[in-house]
């Protein structure tokens, strides 16, 4: 069952990240789109919570602990992010491996605070979220 979570998660995130490269949105509008589909994800059903910090947590971070990065996920999104600090709109002073783990790990501790607290955890906006990273 956890086989089946895992490569299903890991399915979608890769279908999405490769429809959002191929629909030539902006680096900026694809981690928005991201960010604001796994806050809204959390806000709406709060058992989306252990399914997404199971999954932050399983392909993301153990990956980055590992430095391996030969995921296609880790490798589309390290290329959006650098592609976006090519075209000015993230910062430039950041590593894009640096960006990447604390988007992730800033979700992964939402996630944690929403397993934690319920509804009662306040999730910040998608904006508050990406102006640690963004121009």
């Amino acid at each position: 069952l956890i086989d089946e979570i895992i490569k299903k998660s890991k399915d979608v995130f890769s279908i999405l990240l490769s429809q959002l490269n191929s629909e030539d949105k902006s680096p900026k509008e694809i981690v928005r789109f991201l960010s604001e589909f796994i806050l809204n994800e959390l806000k709406e059903d709060e058992e989306n919570a252990y399914y997404i910090n199971f999954f932050l947590t399983i392909n993301f971070q153990k990956t980055y602990r590992s430095n391996d990065t030969g995921h296609l996920e880790i490798e589309n999104l390290l290329n959006i992010i650098k592609k976006g600090q090519k075209e000015g709109e993230f910062k430039d002073n950041v590593e894009p491996w640096e960006i990447l783990t604390i988007f992730f790990t800033s979700l992964e501790g939402l996630t944690n605070g929403k397993i934690k607290y319920k509804n009662e955890y306040k999730l910040p906006s998608s904006q508050a979220l990406l102006n640690i990273f963004l121009k």
